[in-house]
């Protein structure tokens, strides 16, 4: 199937249909990122006033506690202070030291402490230099060089105070600006939804109107293949849907083909049925009760050899007919045409009955049959059911030894299903085989065959049987160990072993 490759249009569209979105989009997003970034300038900026504000607020904090420290020693005659006196220092020189630090991050910040750090030098000198003079002087009174020491320190002080003030005036503690920047972006935002939620459904619709239309095509072509009715007219254009349509066209003629065929093959499986059924069962009847009567010699005496060849020649046909009784019943358990009749069932009695039917084979092999009672009940049609247990026991006397023993046990599994399992002493099956034999046609040996050991088909009826009562089957071996063969299925609803229990009471 050779078609054209389509010329990939709908791209073209999507392309399309995508981009004018995304250019709005665009252009929005860059008006929005303008307005963001403003707007965070304006916060660094303020944050970093903050900040150096409350370092210098700090710094001040820290000197006028020196200061007043320093009084209470000097003039109140509190000598135990002193030992304060060296932490507060320190704490000076760490706010001195935060706000250099900070004038050397940005232009902002040198900008704001450009006349603050050297007055807090100048501040910190006063400082250093009044503490060394407090431990220096030991006697109660203050000369003229220490009143002159505090006087400058307090004017320092003083004038780091006012700078402190001036700076913190400067604060944009409540800016319009920052105020306008702010509400510009949730209606930048507001815009920019609006206009998705207008042109995006628009672009939508636009697009649906060719596109989605010829999908329905396609979907409706579905349909119509799988009602077997006649496609819609082919989808015009050169784009991927069109191609889809071609592709899809020739593959409706494909399956048409194929289903035609198939149709015809089933007829001619009907009527191979219908041909064993009709045209070689009957004459194989006919012909296995001549041999009869000719080997029971109603039609006049005939030598041991004559005798001998007419019951081989007898059991063949037998062998032909229950060929074809399990061709027909396996055809007809697949195709679901043979009735299935489901009611409960008690299992005992189906083992039974099964056990006898097979007993004269069991005799002949000298092998002993063994059921433990059991009185569970199991939603079956019983002639199946016996149909199934039968296959399985006469499969393991088949391939048993002379003189050994066939058990046949029941239980309940762990999901709640009902088993019955059936095991044996014979030569066992391998793993590998363990699958493969509930196919037709299927042996576990070639020689099998050959040794007239049946053609492979009672576990394939024993199989469909089973999955026509919703159930499952296997076998568990052991190579050269025997095996057992199972099968499971679903138990009796409650009320249905009543009904049961009354009928069997009247």
């Amino acid at each position: 199937m050779n078609l054209p490759k389509p010329k990939l249009k709908l791209i073209h569209n999507a392309l399309f249909l995508v981009s004018a979105p995304l250019a709005f989009g665009m252009i929005m997003t860059m008006g929005l990122n303008s307005t963001l970034q403003q707007t965070l300038q304006l916060r660094k900026s303020t944050e970093r006033s903050a900040i150096a504000s409350s370092s210098i607020n700090k710094l001040v904090s820290d000197c006028v506690e020196f200061r007043s420290d320093l009084i209470q020693i000097q003039y109140l005659k509190n000598q135990l202070l002193k030992s304060r006196l060296e932490p507060e220092v320190r704490q000076v020189r760490n706010d001195l030291k935060n706000l250099t630090e900070l004038m050397g991050k940005n232009a902002q910040y040198e900008q704001q402490l450009k006349e603050i750090v050297p007055a807090a030098k100048n501040t910190l000198a006063l400082v250093e230099r009044s503490q060394q003079a407090v431990f220096a002087h030991h006697s109660g009174a203050i000369d003229d060089s220490e009143s002159a020491l505090q006087t400058d320190l307090d004017t320092s002080i003083e004038n780091l105070r006012t700078l402190a003030e001036n700076h913190a005036q400067l604060l944009p503690l409540d800016s319009e600006t920052a105020k306008q920047h702010a509400r510009s972006v949730p209606q930048f935002l507001a815009w920019l939804l609006a206009a998705n939620f207008v042109v995006c459904p628009l672009l939508v619709l636009y697009f649906s109107q060719n596109v989605v239309r010829r999908l329905r095509v396609l979907v409706a072509n579905s349909e119509r293949l799988a009602q077997q009715k006649e496609l819609l007219q082919p989808i015009e254009g050169d784009d991927e849907i069109a191609h889809l349509d071609k592709v899809f066209r020739s593959m409706a003629k494909t399956i048409t083909e194929a289903r035609a065929e198939r149709e015809e093959i089933e007829q001619l499986k009907k009527d191979f049925i219908t041909m064993i059924s009709h045209d070689l069962r009957t004459p194989l009847s006919a012909v296995q009760g001549t041999l009869t009567l000719i080997a029971d010699g109603v039609y006049g005496t005939i030598s041991d050899s004559g005798v001998s060849k007419a019951k081989v020649a007898e059991e063949s046909i037998g062998r032909l007919t229950n060929l074809a009784n399990e061709l027909l019943d396996i055809e007809r358990l697949e195709s679901k045409q043979l009735p299935i009749d489901l009611k409960p069932t008690q299992l005992q009695s189906a083992i039974q009955r099964s056990m006898e039917s097979i007993q004269g084979f069991a005799l002949y092999k000298k092998i002993e049959i063994q059921s433990a009672e059991t009185d569970l009940i199991v939603m079956a049609d019983e002639e199946r059911l016996i149909q199934v247990i039968v296959n399985l026991l006469s499969n393991a006397i088949k391939f048993s030894a002379d003189g050994s023993t066939v058990s046949v046990a029941t239980s309940m599994t762990e999901s709640g299903q009902v088993e019955v399992r059936v095991t044996d002493q014979g030569r066992g099956i391998s793993p590998a085989m363990s699958k493969e034999i509930f196919d037709r046609f299927r042996q576990v040996e070639k020689a099998d065959a050959d040794n007239e050991r049946g053609m492979g088909l009672g576990l394939a009826i024993c199989k469909a049987i089973v999955s026509s009562h919703k159930g499952e089957i296997g076998v568990d071996s052991n190579d050269g160990k025997g095996c057992s063969f199972w099968f499971r299925l679903p138990p009796v609803a409650q009320n249905s072993v009543l009904k049961l229990a009354r009928q069997e009471v009247r």
